[in-house]
C-alpha cells in the first residue's frame, strides 16, 4: 500500500535497530489522488468485465448484457483519528444488451449508479508487510433508467430486468470493491517496496505503523544507508530537540539532518585525492610556486627549484556535517592539504602541510525527485600543521590556497554532492517540485510548491 503509506523500501528482512527516522505527512487530497490512480482504476477495469445472465420475460429474450462503459467519480475520504480512512466514491455504469420479441430485435440500455464505501485500517499496518486490513465494504446500487428498443414493452418487463441487474450488482460489487482496495494497495506496495538506488549507494526506507488524525496520515519512516561498496552505514538517532511541524495541506516528506549528514559525509572526499598544479589546471599556480619558493624552498638545503611540479594531496580530517535550520543549510568540512614537489619519476618532496576548515552555505533543489545540494564557500580558515623547514608564517599562502579551494576543491565537493543526490519517498498522489529547510529544527521538507495569488 505504499503510495498510500508513503514510499517504503524493503531492503531488510528484519526491523532495523540503528537508523534515522523521518516522517511523511499525507494530507487527504493526496490520499484521494493516490486512490484514484490505483484502487478506482482497478475497480473500473473489473466493472467493465462484468457480464449478466440472459433472461426471457413474457416472450421477450434479453441476452448479451454487459458493462459497456464505467465512469468512476473522484474519491472522497474522511480521516477517522486512531482508526483509519473511510474511502468513498461512485461509479456510473452503462449496461448494454440485445433483445428479441418474435420477429423483432432491438437494443437494451440500462444506466446504473453504484455508491461505494470502505474503511481502510491504516493503524493496523505492520512494517515490512504488504497488506492493509479493509472492512465495511459496501455498495449501494441505484437504477437510473432502462431503455428497451421494442414496441409495446410492458412495465413488468423493465421492472424485472432492472431487479435482476440490481440483484447481480448488489451481490458482486462489495466483494469486488474489497478485492480491488486490497489488491490495489498491495500492488502499490510491491511497486514501492524496493531499495532506492542512487550514484553513491542505496537508501533503505521502512515505513512504520501510521498514525491517523483528522488532517493527516502520519507515517514514521526508518532510514538506513547502504554504501556503494556494500557497507551498511548506520544513521545516528535524532537529537532530543528534533521537531517536525506540519506544512498544512502540502507537506510530503521530512528528512532529518542526521540522514543527510550520514550520506554526504560518506560520499564527499571518501578517499585522498592528489591534484597536480600547473598553469593549465590552476591559474594561480605561478603565484603559489613563487610564495613557496621564498618561504620554504629558499630555506631548504635539499630542495630544488619548483617548476610546474607542485602536487597537493587532500585528505579528510573531519567529515562533512550538515546543519539545517530555518531556510538555512550550513556545511562544515575540514581537510588536510599536503603540498609536495614532484619532479618526473622522482620521489615527492614534502614541503608543507596545512589544515583547511571550510564553512559552506548550500542551496537545495529537486532534480528528478532527488534532493541535491549545491555548495558555495562561506568561510575559510587555514592552520599550519608542519613544514620541511619548521614553523613558517602562512599569511601569504592564504590567497593562492583560497583560490585553490574555490576553483578546485569546491568544484570537487559539488561533484560529489551531485553524485549523492538523495532519493526521496513521496506522499501519495503528490508530484513534488520543491524542497526547503523546514521552519522548525533540523529537517528538510519536500512538497509541491503552491502558486502565490
Amino acid at each position: 500500500m505504499m503510495k498510500v503509506l508513503g514510499l517504503v523500501l524493503w531492503g531488510l528482512l528484519m526491523p532495523m535497530q540503528v537508523s534515522g527516522t523521518a516522517r511523511c505527512l499525507v494530507p487527504r487530497e493526496s490520499y484521494e489522488r493516490a486512490c484514484e490512480e490505483s484502487v478506482t482504476g482497478l475497480f473500473k477495469h473489473e466493472l467493465e468485465r462484468l457480464k449478466f445472465p440472459g433472461s426471457t420475460i413474457t416472450l421477450i429474450a434479453i441476452n448479451g448484457l454487459h458493462v459497456a462503459n464505467a465512469i468512476v467519480l473522484p474519491v472522497k475520504s474522511k480521516y477517522v483519528p486512531g482508526v483509519g480512512v473511510k474511502v468513498g466514491f461512485s461509479a456510473k455504469l452503462k449496461i448494454l444488451g440485445t433483445c428479441w420479441s418474435i420477429l423483432l430485435s432491438g437494443q437494451t440500455t440500462v444506466n446504473v449508479r453504484v455508491d461505494c464505501s470502505a474503511l481502510v485500517l491504516l493503524p493496523r499496518y505492520l512494517p515490512l508487510t504488504t497488506s492493509v486490513a479493509v472492512k465495511d465494504c459496501r455498495c449501494a446500487v441505484l437504477l437510473e433508467d432502462i431503455t428497451i428498443n421494442l414496441l409495446d414493452i410492458r412495465a413488468s418487463v423493465t421492472a424485472s430486468l432492472g431487479n435482476n441487474i440490481l440483484l447481480a450488482l448488489q451481490v458482486k460489487t462489495p466483494t469486488m470493491l474489497s478485492a480491488c482496495i486490497s489488491f490495489g494497495h498491495s500492488k502499490m506496495l510491491s511497486d514501492i517496496n524496493s531499495v532506492l538506488p542512487f550514484e553513491k549507494g542505496k537508501l533503505l526506507y521502512v515505513a512504520q505503523t501510521p498514525k491517523v488524525n483528522d488532517q493527516f496520515i502520519e507515517i514514521p519512516v526508518q532510514t538506513e544507508y547502504l554504501a556503494d561498496n556494500g557497507k551498511k552505514i548506520p544513521i545516528p538517532p535524532l537529537s532530543k530537540d528534533f521537531v517536525i511541524l506540519p506544512q498544512l495541506n502540502h507537506t510530503s516528506e521530512a528528512i532529518g539532518e542526521n540522514v543527510v549528514t550520514s550520506i554526504l559525509s560518506y560520499a564527499v572526499f571518501k578517499k585522498p585525492h592528489s591534484f597536480s598544479c600547473t598553469p593549465q589546471t590552476f591559474l594561480d599556480t605561478l603565484s603559489l610556486e613563487m610564495i613557496l619558493s621564498e618561504l620554504i624552498v629558499s630555506k631548504c638545503p635539499t630542495c630544488t627549484p619548483i617548476s610546474s611540479s607542485l602536487v597537493i594531496v587532500t585528505k579528510v580530517v573531519t567529515p562533512l556535517t550538515v546543519g539545517l535550520d530555518v531556510n538555512l543549510c550550513a556545511m562544515n568540512l575540514t581537510l588536510s592539504l599536503q603540498i609536495m614537489d614532484k619532479k618526473q619519476n622522482k620521489k615527492p618532496v614534502f614541503l608543507v602541510a596545512l589544515k583547511a576548515e571550510l564553512g559552506l552555505a548550500a542551496t537545495l533543489q529537486l532534480v528528478e525527485e532527488k534532493v541535491q545540494f549545491i555548495a558555495s564557500l562561506d568561510r575559510l580558515h587555514f592552520k599550519l600543521v608542519s613544514s620541511i623547514v619548521g614553523p613558517v608564517i602562512i599569511v601569504r599562502l592564504q590567497a593562492p590556497l583560497k583560490a585553490f579551494i574555490l576553483k578546485i576543491i569546491l568544484k570537487e565537493i559539488n561533484f560529489y554532492l551531485h553524485l549523492a543526490k538523495i532519493p526521496i519517498f513521496r506522499a501519495p498522489g503528490l508530484k513534488l517540485n520543491f524542497v526547503h529547510c523546514h521552519p522548525s529544527k533540523h529537517c528538510l521538507v519536500c512538497h509541491k510548491k503552491l502558486n502565490k495569488g
